[in-house]
């Protein structure tokens, strides 16, 4: 064997060797690295986002660590276990821009010695089953709390106009937000974000951010964009790294994500699986998806060399039917009697117009007047109505029959 044939053997050899490897490890690489997100990754993404203009989720979440509670929850910086590990039931509903999510599920009932710290490895600690609720009817943001009443909760509502919530609440963030970017979506979820609309997470970060490596794929039989993009945190003013495994059967849904400093450590990654088709268009949402922390955004410095806890969330159900704007607003839901109203829309102060919706829905609108001159309120004594009138007095003449009848009875016996 001469030496060019014996240089060309050695090659394939060689290529055989490569391809072994890479299957070995269930990844086959199909092109070079790419330079940019390609145009048709691109424009799937953001038709994803036009799509989905009206959308209703319903999840539920569950909670789990390795670690005692204690040390999670001081890991994390929370004083206070309102229930952490509780299952919990959530709901989106989206029609831009207005929004709705609300939470519900078993939480701590904080007793009243603050100095105690109600963990739940306290088996005496009591669970109370609640609701919080946020919704943004195009005009005004509303929070409502518990709008039943519960032995330890009373229905309350909080109204800001939409300009005073976004200065109040800035890079707070309004919700939890963790399904929604796994699956793919960037939905408001800081205070600046009330009143924007919907897009792509990929295309959102690349807007604020640069590629920083993309691989074409095969694994397992499947098809991968790897995306990686540098971005600053919303949270914390550094930059990270985004990773997303996007699958072309799936219109480039992401099966995987993860996010990184740029050391590398590991703040929190996503496992979607499971991927359903939403509506008639060519959406894909994951029935399941699983995000693992390493840190927790109510202390971003702090970041774990080990996972903290994980978080699973099952779609329940999803639906895509055209939402009208009057679902996103809270009022109605917290008219019953007794029901506290902090109306940022009626007077600028942190804690805005207070009032208790009165027992008569007559009295509502002196309520709000007294409130708002100082004086005290003197309800309206509930008349009854001409039907309850006519009731009663119905009830009252056939009374007096029957005990003329009966005396009627007794008279003639008599005779």
């Amino acid at each position: 064997m001469n030496s060019r044939k014996l240089l060309v053997y050695l090659l394939f050899i060689a290529f055989l060797i490569h391809v072994r490897v890479c299957c070995d490890k269930g990844a086959t690489v199909l092109g070079e690295d790419l330079m940019s997100l390609p145009r048709e990754v691109a424009s799937v993404l953001n038709a994803n986002s036009d799509t989905i203009r009206d959308v209703s989720l319903v999840l539920r979440r569950t909670r789990s660590t390795t670690l005692s509670l204690e040390t999670l929850l001081k890991s994390i910086d929370c004083q206070y276990e309102y229930g952490f590990l509780e299952q919990s039931d959530h709901v989106y509903m989206w029609h831009a821009p207005c929004f709705y999510y609300s939470c519900s599920g078993s939480f701590a009932v904080v007793p009243n010695d603050m100095n105690k710290l109600p963990f739940a490895y306290d088996k005496n600690l009591e669970y109370s089953t609640t609701i919080s609720e946020f919704s943004f009817d195009e005009k005004e943001f509303m929070y409502g709390g518990g709008h039943e009443w519960t032995e330890h909760v009373s229905p309350a509502l909080s109204i800001d106009p939409k300009d005073q919530a976004i200065r109040d609440i800035g890079n707070g963030i309004l919700f939890d937000f963790g399904y929604l970017l796994a699956a793919g979506y960037r939905f408001p979820v800081i205070g600046k974000d009330i009143g924007t609309s919907q897009e792509s997470y990929v295309m959102y970060l690349l807007q604020n951010g640069q590629i920083d490596g993309i691989e074409r794929i095969l694994s397992n039989g499947d098809e991968y964009f790897i995306v990686s993009i540098i971005a600053r945190d919303t949270h914390v003013d550094d930059d990270r790294l985004y990773t997303f495994w996007l699958m072309p059967k799936y219109q480039y849904a992401s099966e995987k994500m993860m996010a990184r400093t740029k050391d590398g450590r590991i703040i929190y990654e996503i496992e979607n699986s499971n991927f359903t088709k939403i509506g008639k268009g060519n959406v894909y949402f994951p029935r399941i998806s699983k995000i693992t922390y390493y840190s927790w955004h109510t202390k971003p410095d702090f970041i774990s060399d080990s996972a903290l806890f994980a978080e699973e969330y099952t779609l329940v159900d999803v639906s895509v039917a055209r939402i009208a704007r009057n679902q996103f607003d809270l009022r109605k839901k917290y008219s019953g009697t007794g029901t506290t109203i902090a109306d940022r829309t009626l007077r600028d102060t942190p804690s805005g117009l207070q009032y208790i919706v009165p027992a008569n829905p007559a009295d509502l609108d002196r309520v709000i007047e007294a409130a708002l001159t100082g004086k005290d309120f003197v309800p309206t004594p509930i008349r009854p109505s001409l039907v309850a009138l006519l009731f009663r007095w119905s009830l009252a003449i056939v009374g007096l029959c029957m005990i003329f009848y009966a005396l009627f009875r007794m008279f003639t016996r008599s005779t």
